[in-house]
């Protein structure tokens, strides 16, 4: 039996340590308690079929028939296979898990620029099968600074999370609507030309300029915002989606810093490198 004195109490050590955890994981909630439970029933078959192992290479010692070391041995495979399945299962989830914190922003629960950039891609190869619409929308919160400076970066925070709840309810399901950095967001609109994207920025400006972030009892405050639009012509100059989605990106960007420059709470539309017109608030 020394396969299985080398291997018992290590395993043994490693039971007690998950059972442990267990009985204090409810301060880490269910999620923590699961994981804690799949552990210990991989150890426990772990621990079976090292002990199985063990038995099949010493039968001689055991007693064990040839019709008992058969049944034994497909015990053993069975369990050995199932071990590899559980734990391919639990690697594929949290595999899954990670891509997922990849691409979302933590403090808003949007997409981030990672995750934008790679959509921005994938939109623009559709617009140039499908030869549809696209537009790039680039907004930046007006005067975020001041707000971190005057009242702290929590309430910033707490401006950035609201302010990515209030304006999602105003896309569509097919929309794209991401955190790409501090207070700067984008807006994948497909299917889409200048009046849809101008119709769509006007919403969320228009909404923002009538809410009231409330930073704690004592202060409230409205903020607004600069954008800047951009159409996509994909089946231009520029063959590379990629290097497509950087040159919109860049003309809205542009289009969005005028805005700011203008005074702010206005949108600007990119209508070419040199040229850009303005939409104003009402």
């Amino acid at each position: 039996m020394q396969v299985s004195q080398q291997f018992s109490l290590p395993l043994y050590n490693y039971i007690r340590a998950l059972i442990s955890r267990g009985q204090g994981s409810v301060v880490g909630g269910p999620a923590d308690t699961q994981k804690v439970i799949l552990r210990l029933q991989w150890a426990l078959m772990l621990s079976g079929a090292i002990v199985m192992a063990a038995l099949i290479a010493n039968s001689a010692h055991t007693g064990l028939t040839d019709g008992g070391l058969q049944i034994l041995t497909t015990i053993l495979v069975l369990l050995t296979s199932h071990l590899i399945l559980t734990q391919s299962r639990q690697l594929g989830k949290e595999n899954q898990r990670l891509n997922t914190l990849l691409q979302i922003d933590p403090l808003t629960r949007i997409m981030n620029r990672r995750a934008a950039l790679a959509a921005a891609q994938r939109e623009i190869e559709r617009s140039r099968r499908t030869h549809s619409a696209l537009a790039f929308i680039v907004i930046d919160i007006d005067r975020f600074k001041r707000i971190n400076d005057e009242y702290g970066h929590s309430a910033g925070d707490l401006v950035l999370e609201e302010f990515a709840d209030l304006n999602a309810s105003c896309l569509r399901s097919i929309d794209t609507f991401a955190r790409t950095g501090g207070e700067e967001f984008l807006v994948i609109l497909p299917d889409s030309n200048y009046s849809d994207a101008t119709s769509a920025i006007e919403r969320m400006r228009k909404k923002l300029e009538d809410h009231v972030f409330s930073i704690n009892k004592e202060y409230k405050l409205g903020i607004s915002i600069s954008a800047g639009i951009t159409i996509c012509n994909p089946s231009g100059e520029i063959n590379d989606s990629k290097s497509l989605v950087y040159h919109y990106l860049e003309q809205a960007d542009k289009a969005m810093y005028i805005a700011k420059r203008a005074g702010g709470n206005q949108i600007r539309v990119s209508v070419s490198p040199s040229l850009s017109s303005s939409i104003r608030p009402s």
